[in-house]
């Protein structure tokens, strides 16, 4: 974060402070593990790898928990409409000054504002392993999708093989691993991921495993069969499934809080 960011950020708690109104997030963005492992980074990186995978005839992307929106506000430049859910109103400035469009101060609000919008592209960019019902949270934004529309959605890998071992040899920290009470956090996987889609008008396209350096030279030993065990995180391509169903229920939006 640059100083102008910083001077931003400061200006609007200043006057945040002045109305005496406390920010706070529309969901809980820090997990219960120790070091508060796998929560949502306010500050995430340009990730050039989904912005690749956006298709070329998107015209409109809807981010659901937008932090300071540095993919965002890439995909605003190159001319899409970008519309963002923010994490908090501090945050996402940075973003909005680059041409991203952002509503709604909470999940339930943004959707009531976005009812009549159709979107081409959605990003869940490390959101749904902290989200309080993720197959209820698909469900209430596939009706804010074009037929067809592309999903995006970059997650941690919670059950890659480092954390399982941990888990089964006992360590007190990884104990409760799968136990989305205790940790806030669910143990998402490609298999889990996959689940969560049926049911919800989406098809799984594609997916691909995210490798840090250290598995990366794993891979001749495996021959790259045991990519999604040794992942870091993933991304997974899907599409709104124009066949599916138009009278699917919708869930109660009051009852999507991301997380507890």
């Amino acid at each position: 974060m640059d100083d102008s960011e910083l001077r931003r950020q400061v200006e609007v708690l200043l006057q945040i402070g002045s109305n005496g109104y406390r920010p706070k997030s529309f969901f809980e963005t820090e997990t219960k593990f120790k070091d508060r492992m796998y929560s949502k980074n306010y500050y995430e990186p340009l990730r050039p790898e989904i912005i690749s995978r956006v298709p070329r005839n998107t015209r409109s992307v809807l981010s659901i928990g937008c932090e300071w929106g540095a993919t965002e506000a890439a995909l605003a430049e190159k001319g899409l409409r970008v519309v963002a859910v923010p994490l908090d109103p501090v945050i996402p400035g940075g973003a909005r000054a680059k041409g991203v469009e952002i509503v709604g101060s909470d999940l339930t609000t943004a959707l009531v504002e976005l009812s009549e919008e159709k979107f081409d592209c959605l990003l869940l960019l490390n959101v749904l392993h902290l989200a309080a019902d993720p197959e209820g949270l698909l469900s209430s934004l596939n009706r804010l999708l074009s037929p067809g529309a592309a999903i995006l959605i970059l997650s941690p890998n919670l059950r890659r093989l480092p954390n399982v071992w941990r888990k089964i040899s006992g360590d007190e920290y990884f104990k409760d691993l799968g136990d989305y009470e205790k940790t806030g956090v669910h143990l998402i996987s490609l298999e889990a991921l996959g689940d969560w889609l049926k049911g919800t008008g989406v098809k799984l396209e594609s997916t691909t495993n995210v490798l840090s350096q250290q598995m990366q030279r794993m891979r001749p030993i495996t021959f790259g069969l045991a990519d999604s065990f040794l992942a870091s995180e993933f991304i997974v391509t899907a599409r709104k499934d124009e066949a599916f169903p138009a009278n699917i229920t919708e869930p109660d939006v009051e009852s999507l809080n991301l997380c507890v």
